[in-house]
């Protein structure tokens, strides 16, 4: 999850889906029930967000460019999942 979060452009939920699961290896549970609900908040939001952007409709959709900084960071996430 925290690559596929990274390639799509969603650093927050990879970064933590990270943590939640370096909170497991940790069996830090708290971490844990503290951080689910939002990651799963944020997950639902981005499968929204994927579903508006491929549903075809009329009007044209525009899209803003990638900051370089996170196409490097896309391209640093894809390499890692090749691997």
């Amino acid at each position: 999850m925290k690559s596929t979060a990274k390639i799509v452009g969603a650093l927050r939920v990879g970064n933590l889906a990270e943590q939640l699961e370096n909170a497991g290896n940790d069996s830090n549970i708290a971490f844990i029930k503290e951080n689910s609900d939002n990651f799963i908040s944020q997950c639902s939001k981005i499968c929204s967000d994927i579903n508006a952007i491929l549903s075809p409709d009329d009007a044209p959709k525009s899209k803003s460019v990638i900051p370089e900084d996170k196409l490097i960071d896309a391209y640093q996430a894809i390499n890692e999942v090749a691997r």
